[in-house]
């Protein structure tokens, strides 16, 4: 009889302190910032209040027997988890817990008000249920940090997430990444930034490089970019996917001037099915500003290599490498050709167009042409 009294009590006082959640929390903000903790840590305010809320609220649940022990289980997991990626010391998330248990039971024992024994009856249950959920915690704090130590791209992400997405990096704050990356923030490194069509299989291809923390790799607006220290030694083995590629960059701006850029670089060039150097690419940007400047015709030229594309490719193909080599006998064995094949191609790449490959000017602007997309501009 005396326990059923005290049961129906117990859950009269358990009711009443569970309506009062909100200024629970408030107290619990207060003591928690009276003793300092998290103090110099990328948790604000506003997630601490609502985390003050959440936990308080599923251990009366729990209390109340109106939580499953799946679902403590799975807060406290999700917590313990989060504060491990926000680099929140174990002991610090402990002392938070218990200071939980603190305002629960001072809230209880104020509504209680002079009944003792409903106190004694069922202090133990409190104990338990907040020793269980701190069990909980530590447990999911300390796989997430084993999980992290195997796999640096959640620890790296949150940096170079903040490098290409801040409006502007300060020198200090391009230090602060520095550190945290573990490189230096002038180093000298090396960038490959992926289409958005070819970015999710970049990014599979790189996991390992990246996981491992040798590559620093992290999705922006729809792209992947990777970058490394230009001394890495052996270079990264990278996908044959779309891709820019920027050599010896300078610095961590460096990377993030790279990296901004390469939407408009991407939206200019005809781009290769492999990585390509961004100095056969940059082309394009200047063939994009010159495309509507009256006299130059590259509509018109771009326009007649459209066609050759389609119908005789080893054309292009054979102008593109005389390009790159200003050899017909360089020209000729990369194409695996007799060298009068290639005069003869180029012979007609000339009737086709207009241009003569071998002429300086021509040249030049041929190779805007090749590089600049500027059909799909157009539309």
């Amino acid at each position: 009889m005396v326990m059923h009294m005290h049961n129906s009590d117990w859950k009269k006082i358990l009711a009443e302190v569970r309506a009062d959640i909100p200024s629970m929390a408030e107290e619990f903000i207060q003591k928690f910032r009276d003793s300092g903790s998290y103090g110099t840590s990328r948790i604000d305010e506003y997630e601490l209040r609502e985390t003050a809320t959440a936990v308080l609220g599923i251990l009366m649940d729990s209390l109340s027997g109106e939580a499953t022990e799946e679902k403590v289980r799975q807060h406290a997991d999700n917590l313990g988890r989060r504060r491990a990626q926000q680099e929140v010391a174990i002991g610090t998330l402990v002392d938070a817990i218990q200071l939980d248990f603190l305002v629960i039971w001072e809230r209880i024992r104020r509504t209680a008000h002079a009944n003792q024994e409903v106190l004694i009856a069922h202090v133990d249950e409190l104990h338990n249920v907040v020793a269980k959920y701190n069990f909980f915690v530590r447990d999911g704090f300390r796989r997430e940090n084993a999980r992290l130590a195997r796999d640096l791209r959640l620890a790296n992400g949150r940096y170079i997430d903040k490098l290409f997405s801040s409006a502007t990096i300060s020198p200090l704050g391009a230090e602060e990444i520095a550190l945290a990356l573990g490189c230096a923030a002038q180093e000298t490194f090396d960038v490959a930034v992926f289409h958005a069509s070819s970015s999710l299989e970049a990014r599979d291809a790189l996991d390992t490089a990246t996981a491992q923390g040798h590559v620093f790799g992290h999705a922006h607006h729809g792209l992947f970019a990777a970058f490394w220290p230009n001394k890495l030694h052996p270079a990264p083995e990278l996908p044959d996917l779309p891709s820019v590629i920027f050599p010896k960059v300078k610095g961590l701006v460096g990377v993030r001037k790279a990296v901004l850029a390469t939407p408009s670089l991407f939206e200019a060039a005809i781009l290769a099915p492999r990585p390509t150097p961004v100095g056969e690419l940059a082309w394009a940007i200047a063939g994009q500003a010159l495309a509507d400047f009256p006299g130059t015709r590259l509509k018109k030229l771009s326009t007649a290599i459209t066609k050759l594309r389609a119908e005789q490719p080893l054309i292009v193909e054979t102008v593109e490498t005389y390009l790159r080599t200003g050899s017909v006998k360089a020209t000729a064995e990369a194409s695996f050709c007799h060298r009068n094949t290639v005069i003869n191609r180029l012979h007609q790449f000339a009737e086709a167009t207009d241009y003569v490959v071998t002429l300086p000017y021509d040249a030049a602007a041929i190779i805007l042409a090749l590089n600049t997309n500027i059909e799909l501009r157009e539309l």
